[in-house]
């Protein structure tokens, strides 16, 4: 057995090697997702971009407005405003949360979260549409 054939056995056995050790160094430094992290107010924008003919569309956005009232196990207490062009639209769902995966709605909408941010989707508003939101108050 040649150097060559060394250097190359030893490369192909730490690169992988060192590579598992800098993933798991990595997933244990994260902090764990506290549940009760998201109770409180938070507020966004919901955006919706509406197909046409030839590619030509249009979008459409508002506000949207989500308060968690409580979480107690993996069922979170929240109300929900979307700001449309409809008359005021308020309204209290019980939802479920798995891992930071918030669904409501009858998993109609589904909201990642991620420290002081949510970001998803609705299927239930517009047809579709995106959600982002932002922390403001506990």
């Amino acid at each position: 057995m040649t150097r060559a054939w060394w250097c190359t056995a030893t490369a192909a056995l730490c690169c992988p090697l060192t590579a598992l050790i800098v993933l798991v160094a990595v997933a244990s430094a994260q902090t764990p997702f506290d549940p009760q992290s998201l109770v409180g107010e938070w507020q966004g924008q919901w955006t919706t971009f509406r197909s046409l003919w030839l590619g030509r569309g249009f979008a459409e956005s508002g506000h949207y407005y989500l308060t968690v009232q409580s979480v107690v196990g993996n069922k979170v207490h929240l109300r929900v405003l979307a700001v449309t062009k409809k008359p005021r639209d308020e309204r209290e769902y019980e939802g479920e949360l798995d891992g930071n995966v918030l669904t409501y709605a009858g998993r109609g909408n589904q909201l990642t979260i991620d420290g002081a941010t949510m970001k998803g989707w609705s299927r239930t508003l517009k047809d579709g549409a995106d959600i982002e939101l932002t922390k403001i108050s506990r």
